[in-house]
């Protein structure tokens, strides 16, 4: 129950980042694209798709890779893999 809650807690907060980034695209007081990428980052934990985009977006930029395994290692630990 806690892993279907959790999972539940991430696509929201992830696909709400991505709503409020899309329309933050189209409004000049909120920062569109920082929100976008934030929400395709929260929900490369529990997708794989996602995960695939962030993984590739790493390679043009090799610094954001290496922070997004330290912090998906650091919530592996803390919440587990959640298969």
């Amino acid at each position: 129950m806690k892993k279907y809650i959790r999972k539940t807690a991430i696509f929201t907060a992830g696909w709400g980042m991505v709503a409020i980034g899309f329309v933050g695209l189209f409004t000049p007081f909120l920062q569109g694209i920082f929100l976008i990428v934030i929400g395709f980052y929260l929900l490369s934990f529990e997708s794989d798709y996602f995960k695939r985009v962030v993984t590739t977006g790493g390679k043009r930029f090799p610094k954001v890779a290496q922070y997004h395994d330290v912090v998906e290692k650091k919530y592996h630990n803390i919440f587990g893999r959640g298969e």
